[in-house]
């Protein structure tokens, strides 16, 4: 009470009693509080007043307004009263402007943008997956990628008990989490994050380092983070992988499902699933970390599982790879340049999401929605994992009951020991897309159609990976059978369809308009081809193969396809009964010899044929009124 002797009382008796103007320290702000109470002859507090003094009793925002108020002045005055040369208010006004001063050239510093409230509360980022938590992850894992430039694939982890507070603001009464408010004193407009933010959640600025680990030490390192839950400040926060675990079973054998993944789902590999390996797991993983974490940190198993221990400097290079027995976190082992957990999230918004218009717009979403930490109390494990599958003797293979969400991808490996026709469906999905990669990732085959999926290539020996993407609107469950029984198709000689591929030609219609697909011959020999049509709309579908008009060689060599299916054949053409949507797809076998007319003279006599006339057309043509949407798929290949 004597420091404050000629400014004011710390705690006075009666109504009069004024304002105490507190510094508080550990969370580096200033407020004033007001205490009235009264007191019996024996100097114990009277509890019995303080009910009707709620409402002056407590803690009053610092602000100028406030304090003028408190004084019974006007703001004006306050440099003459409160804040008065050699008061104590004076001296305490000082330190603060000089605080305020770092605290708003920070706030200006504007790195980025969000449409939502970043999770960073205590009660969340120790308990579940957030979206701050993975942006910072995230930022984490793609300087380390810019860092190496390789394929070899990067996880990162940090802990949650390492984020100290959210990024956003959260509305008084209702209590509803919103974006950054503006703070237009220092230039912030709303829904910026501003370095103040950034520091403020990242508190500790840990240094990254970068280290390499297997499918097994990767496992155990996230087992780790779910071994003790409850409010524990290991608890993950990653990037670039997905699990799901089950709190109910013992600790250390938590995880059911262990994925890698790219951004936005998009399937890399699968490493475990309900105790094994996959055979396809890449042997060597990157894992990005705080230094805290990979000096042992929170109980992180990462020296016994990890080797060539790296610090990621700030000029976007790795540091020499260091003794995994000295501490990651003092010099001589942690380098001046060592790039902090602030520079690379600052950096990484700045990056990608630097203007309003392209601002972070991922919600925080509870357990039950969670994708990368899939708790299996609150949810279903939805982990994208690649089956393997495994051609039986007859080169034919399926998975069935395969729930892809929207937008969600899945991915199939199977191998191949000898060079096949490789056919492959997918039902229950419309709206599917797929691609066949080899073991290098080299696409060697595409379907980008509407409907359901039916995709056919030649495939030489080696293990491949069909990813296939649902992209609907709403969730599916695939069906996907794979056929590698038959022989290759030799290269076509003709163009086929409405675009030029090597290997088939695929036309679909939509609508009102009818698709058309010609063989053009580019040698005098017969052309042999094999049609499959398929109806993949809603209203019933007649499909016509005929020859060019005049040209009498064309002809049907067979017909197949569901029991609907009746031929009714003609001089030069076929054409089906309608055909519905639950039909199976109609193969037509046909060859065409080129007439004489289609053939003219070249060089030295040699008769060619006319490049640009077509011998045959395969045509799709709605039987009744046709809608927008409905579709036919003929696929024809060559031999």
């Amino acid at each position: 009470a004597a420091d404050f002797a000629g400014t004011y009382p710390i705690l006075t008796a009666g109504a009069d009693a004024k304002p105490v103007l507190i510094v508080n320290t550990d969370n580096e702000f200033t407020y004033l509080g007001r205490l009235v109470v009264d007191f019996d002859p024996s100097g114990e507090i009277l509890t019995s007043g303080l009910a009707g003094r709620v409402s002056v009793n407590g803690a009053y925002a610092a602000t100028s307004a406030n304090v003028a108020a408190a004084w019974g002045v006007s703001e004006g005055n306050l440099a003459t009263t409160a804040f008065a040369a050699g008061t104590k208010g004076a001296g305490v006004k000082q330190i603060t402007d000089a605080v305020q001063s770092v605290i708003s050239a920070k706030d200006g510093d504007v790195k980025g943008y969000t449409n939502h409230y970043l999770e960073g509360e205590r009660n969340f980022v120790r308990n579940q997956e957030t979206n701050l938590g993975n942006l910072s992850a995230d930022a984490n894992a793609f300087v380390l990628a810019e860092a190496v430039g390789d394929t070899i694939p990067i996880v990162s982890l940090k802990n949650g008990g390492g984020i100290r507070a959210a990024i956003g603001s959260v509305e008084v009464g209702s209590g509803a989490k919103n974006p950054p408010l503006a703070n237009p004193g220092a230039g912030k407009p709303a829904g910026g994050v501003s370095l103040l933010d950034i520091e403020n959640s990242m508190r500790f600025n840990n240094r990254l380092m970068a280290f390499e680990t297997t499918p097994a030490g990767l496992k155990a390192i996230l087992e780790h983070g779910v071994s003790v839950l409850g409010n524990q400040g290991r608890f993950p926060q990653i990037g670039g992988v997905s699990f799901a675990y089950d709190p109910t079973r013992t600790a250390g054998d938590r995880i059911t499902t262990l994925s890698l993944i790219g951004e936005e789902g998009q399937l890399h590999y699968a490493l475990y699933d309900n105790g094994t390996y996959s055979p396809w797991a890449p042997p060597v993983i990157r894992l990005v970390t705080l230094n805290f974490l990979a000096n042992g940190g929170d109980g992180y198993p990462m020296k016994a599982n990890g080797t060539n221990f790296r610090y990621l400097l700030d000029d976007g290079t790795l540091g020499p790879i260091l003794d995994p027995a000295l501490d990651f976190t003092t010099a001589p082992s942690l380098p001046g340049n060592a790039l902090g957990e602030q520079k690379a999230l600052a950096d990484f918004l700045t990056g990608r999401h630097a203007t309003p218009a392209t601002a972070y717009d991922v919600a925080d979403t509870g357990p039950a929605d969670d994708l990368r930490i899939q708790n299996l109390a609150s949810r279903s494990n939805a982990v994208p994992f690649d089956l393997t599958l495994l051609l039986g003797g007859d080169g034919t293979g399926s998975a069935g009951g395969q729930v892809l969400a929207s937008g969600q991808r899945q991915g199939y490996r199977f191998t191949l020991g000898e060079t096949r026709r490789v056919e492959i469906t997918g039902t229950g999905a419309s709206g599917l897309q797929a691609e066949i990669l080899d073991s290098s990732g080299n696409v060697v085959g595409q379907f980008d159609g509407s409907g359901e999926l039916l995709l056919a290539a030649n495939l030489a020996a080696g293990d491949y990976l069909l990813r296939v993407l649902n992209d609907g609107t709403s969730s599916a469950t695939l069906d996907l059978g794979i056929d590698a029984s038959q022989t290759p198709f030799v290269r076509p000689d003709v163009a086929v369809g409405t675009r030029l591929t090597s290997l088939v030609g695929e036309g679909v219609y939509t609508g009102p308009a009818t698709q058309q697909i010609a063989l053009v011959s580019t040698r005098l020999a017969p052309v042999r081809a094999v049609a499959t049509i398929a109806n993949r709309g809603t209203q019933a579908d007649v499909i016509k193969a005929r020859a060019t008009p005049g040209n009498a060689l064309f002809r049907t060599v067979y017909v197949s396809g569901g029991e609907n299916v009746t031929a009714a054949l003609t001089a030069g053409t076929f054409e089906t009964a309608s055909i519905d949507e639950s039909d199976d797809a109609v193969q037509i076998g046909l060859t065409v010899t080129p007439d004489r007319k289609l053939r003219k003279k070249g060089k030295g006599g040699k008769k060619k044929i006319l490049r640009r006339t077509y011998l045959s057309q395969i045509t799709a043509e709605s039987s009744t009124a046709p809608v927008v949407g409905d579709t036919a798929r003929v696929i024809v290949t060559t031999r």
